[in-house]
Protein backbone atom coordinates (compact mmCIF):
# COMPACT_ATOMS: atom_id res chain seq x y z
CA UNK A 1 0.00 0.00 0.00
CA UNK A 2 3.12 2.39 1.12
CA UNK A 3 4.86 1.08 -2.49
CA UNK A 4 1.44 2.26 -4.13
CA UNK A 5 1.18 5.69 -2.62
CA UNK A 6 4.82 6.29 -3.10
CA UNK A 7 4.05 6.20 -6.72
CA UNK A 8 0.91 8.00 -6.92
CA UNK A 9 2.70 10.96 -5.17
CA UNK A 10 5.47 10.68 -7.62
CA UNK A 11 3.20 10.76 -10.58
CA UNK A 12 1.50 13.93 -9.15
CA UNK A 13 4.95 15.52 -8.54
CA UNK A 14 5.87 15.26 -12.06
CA UNK A 15 2.35 16.33 -13.39
CA UNK A 16 2.72 19.21 -11.26
CA UNK A 17 5.79 19.93 -12.64
CA UNK A 18 5.24 19.49 -16.39
CA UNK A 19 2.11 22.06 -15.60
CA UNK A 20 4.06 24.43 -13.88
CA UNK A 21 7.26 24.70 -15.62
CA UNK A 22 5.68 25.23 -19.04
CA UNK A 23 3.76 28.27 -17.53
CA UNK A 24 7.02 29.99 -16.59
CA UNK A 25 8.93 29.39 -19.35
CA UNK A 26 8.85 32.55 -21.49
CA UNK A 27 10.03 31.33 -25.03
CA UNK A 28 10.33 28.12 -26.59
CA UNK A 29 12.94 26.71 -29.04
CA UNK A 30 11.72 23.85 -31.68
CA UNK A 31 13.91 20.94 -31.36
CA UNK A 32 13.15 17.71 -28.93
CA UNK A 33 14.68 18.79 -25.61
CA UNK A 34 12.90 19.12 -22.45
CA UNK A 35 11.44 22.77 -22.93
CA UNK A 36 11.05 22.55 -27.00
CA UNK A 37 8.60 22.72 -28.77
CA UNK A 38 8.15 19.28 -30.40
CA UNK A 39 5.82 20.64 -33.92
CA UNK A 40 6.34 19.64 -36.82
CA UNK A 41 9.29 22.10 -36.68
CA UNK A 42 10.90 20.59 -33.73
CA UNK A 43 10.71 17.30 -35.75
CA UNK A 44 12.30 18.67 -38.62
CA UNK A 45 15.06 20.22 -36.09
CA UNK A 46 15.55 16.75 -34.91
CA UNK A 47 18.45 14.41 -36.21
CA UNK A 48 17.75 12.32 -38.81
CA UNK A 49 18.33 9.12 -36.72
CA UNK A 50 15.61 10.11 -34.34
CA UNK A 51 13.28 10.70 -37.50
CA UNK A 52 14.18 7.10 -38.88
CA UNK A 53 13.62 5.92 -35.12
CA UNK A 54 9.78 7.68 -35.50
CA UNK A 55 9.21 6.20 -38.40
CA UNK A 56 10.36 2.46 -37.28
CA UNK A 57 8.07 3.17 -34.50
CA UNK A 58 5.37 4.26 -36.08
CA UNK A 59 5.40 1.06 -38.72
CA UNK A 60 5.76 -1.15 -35.70
CA UNK A 61 2.43 0.38 -33.85
CA UNK A 62 0.86 -0.05 -37.30
CA UNK A 63 1.38 -3.28 -37.79
CA UNK A 64 0.49 -4.42 -33.89
CA UNK A 65 -3.03 -3.33 -35.98
CA UNK A 66 -2.77 -7.19 -37.44
CA UNK A 67 -2.69 -9.17 -34.41
CA UNK A 68 -5.36 -7.06 -31.96
CA UNK A 69 -7.66 -9.89 -31.90
CA UNK A 70 -5.59 -12.67 -31.37
CA UNK A 71 -2.68 -11.63 -28.86
CA UNK A 72 -3.28 -9.62 -25.66
CA UNK A 73 0.34 -8.14 -26.12
CA UNK A 74 -0.90 -6.32 -29.01
CA UNK A 75 -4.17 -5.59 -27.64
CA UNK A 76 -1.48 -3.26 -24.73
CA UNK A 77 0.75 -1.86 -27.16
CA UNK A 78 -1.76 -0.45 -29.21
CA UNK A 79 -4.36 0.70 -26.49
CA UNK A 80 -1.25 1.95 -24.85
CA UNK A 81 -0.43 3.89 -28.16
CA UNK A 82 -3.67 5.32 -28.34
CA UNK A 83 -4.34 6.22 -24.83
CA UNK A 84 -1.36 7.91 -24.87
CA UNK A 85 -2.32 10.16 -27.48
CA UNK A 86 -5.69 10.91 -26.32
CA UNK A 87 -4.35 11.82 -22.93
CA UNK A 88 -1.72 14.42 -23.90
CA UNK A 89 -4.23 15.80 -26.81
CA UNK A 90 -6.23 15.78 -23.43
CA UNK A 91 -4.34 17.46 -21.47
CA UNK A 92 -2.74 19.75 -23.70
CA UNK A 93 -6.38 20.70 -24.54
CA UNK A 94 -7.64 21.43 -20.81
CA UNK A 95 -4.46 23.40 -19.29
CA UNK A 96 -3.19 24.88 -22.74
CA UNK A 97 0.25 22.97 -22.75
CA UNK A 98 2.19 23.52 -25.66
CA UNK A 99 3.99 20.26 -27.35
CA UNK A 100 6.96 20.09 -25.56
CA UNK A 101 9.23 17.51 -25.49
CA UNK A 102 9.24 16.53 -21.70
CA UNK A 103 5.62 16.78 -21.51
CA UNK A 104 5.66 14.15 -24.62
CA UNK A 105 8.77 12.10 -21.88
CA UNK A 106 6.48 11.83 -19.43
CA UNK A 107 3.16 10.31 -21.08
CA UNK A 108 5.69 7.58 -22.51
CA UNK A 109 6.92 7.41 -19.08
CA UNK A 110 3.27 6.75 -17.76
CA UNK A 111 1.72 4.91 -20.57
CA UNK A 112 5.07 2.36 -21.41
CA UNK A 113 5.78 1.32 -18.26
CA UNK A 114 3.35 -1.29 -17.60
Amino acid sequence: MLRRQLRLTALLLAFSVVVTVPSLAQDYDHGNGALELFDNEGVANSPAWVRAWVFVMLGTFAAGLLFVRRRLEARVVVGGFVLGIAVMILLQTLFGLPPLSGFIALIHLIFWTP
